[in-house]
């Protein structure tokens, strides 16, 4: 039989699942809602609502009597702030814009540091209200909201990655280079320290030796990093995409080339009452009875 598959609409709080594979009839559903509250017994497509917006886990256990045992868990995104949603939290989908040979290194600390520093920027230049306390509450952001900002620390990432890694090489090469063997002619060669090896090519009669002075993990690094910074490379196509979705959002990325119409940061007034209260960028200023700034 196939593998157990099922879909869920969301309408606001309010979930509606389905079963996508063919099921043996007189087959028994269990449905846990990932909320620790809701379940449903025996019912194929269930409809549940939810308290409050949110991830959720969903598991589906099918039985039967004929030893029928089939089980599937699915992410299911609920959201009132938003109008559209990715498949999957950011935390999760920047590991697919990162090659595995680094993104295995990604702790939850360095995503979290990478896209609430590009939560901050582009909090207010979206087109709606996002209250400053919710800034890094990715379910405030529409789907291509997420995506510039997933996309932004996946290339941040990237870039820093690979400054950290010329800076440790350089550093690297720059002590092998310094420590020398004297030889008696007064000549000097490099002494074989942590890292080197000898490596040997054959071509036909010749053999030519030679030291490879860079550790396995350094030359992995760098293989991957040169591929991704080729043209049609990762960085080159993150980059290529950011640019694309920036001027769908019309938001402005200082790295992307000029767009034929101007993009101005919009002006959302967020502001609450307060002492430090200025005056509000959507209102004409009048003075001696003459408006200085005019609506549009």
């Amino acid at each position: 039989m196939e593998n157990l598959d099922f879909v869920a609409t969301t309408n606001g709080l309010e979930v509606s699942f389905r079963v996508l594979s063919q099921v043996p009839a007189k087959s028994i559903f269990d449905w846990d809602f990932g909320d620790d509250k809701g379940s449903a017994y025996d019912v194929k497509q269930p409809t549940y609502t939810y308290e409050k917006s949110g991830f959720y886990t969903v598991a589906l256990n099918i039985t039967n009597s004929d030893g029928l045992n089939l089980s599937a868990t699915k992410l299911v995104i609920v959201n009132t702030e938003a109008v559209t949603t990715l498949t999957d939290s950011i935390y999760n989908l920047i590991n697919y814009f990162i090659p595995s040979e680094i993104s295995d290194g990604m702790t939850i600390e360095e995503k979290e540091m990478y896209i609430t520093k590009w939560q901050l920027y582009i909090q207010p230049l979206v087109n709606h209200c996002i209250p400053l306390d919710k800034y890094n509450d990715e379910l405030m952001y529409e789907a291509l909201e997420n995506q510039l900002i997933m996309e932004l620390a996946a290339w941040d990432y990237l870039n820093v990655k690979l400054l950290n890694l010329l800076t440790s090489t350089g550093e690297y090469l720059s002590q092998l280079t310094s420590t020398k063997e004297q030889k008696g002619d007064g000549s000097s060669k490099p002494e074989l320290t942590r890292g080197d090896r000898i490596k040997q090519i054959t071509t036909g009669p010749t053999e030519v030796q030679y030291y490879d002075m860079l550790s396995d993990s350094t030359s992995s690094l760098w293989k991957t990093f040169s591929q991704a910074l080729q043209p049609g490379g990762v960085i080159d196509e993150l980059k290529q995409r950011l640019c694309m979705l920036a001027t769908r959002l019309e938001i402005y990325l200082p790295f992307c080339a000029p767009v034929n119409k101007l993009v101005v940061p919009r002006v959302v007034d967020r502001r609450r009452p307060g002492i430090l209260d200025g005056p509000n960028p959507s209102v004409p200023v009048k003075r001696n009875g003459r408006t200085l700034i005019k609506k549009r």
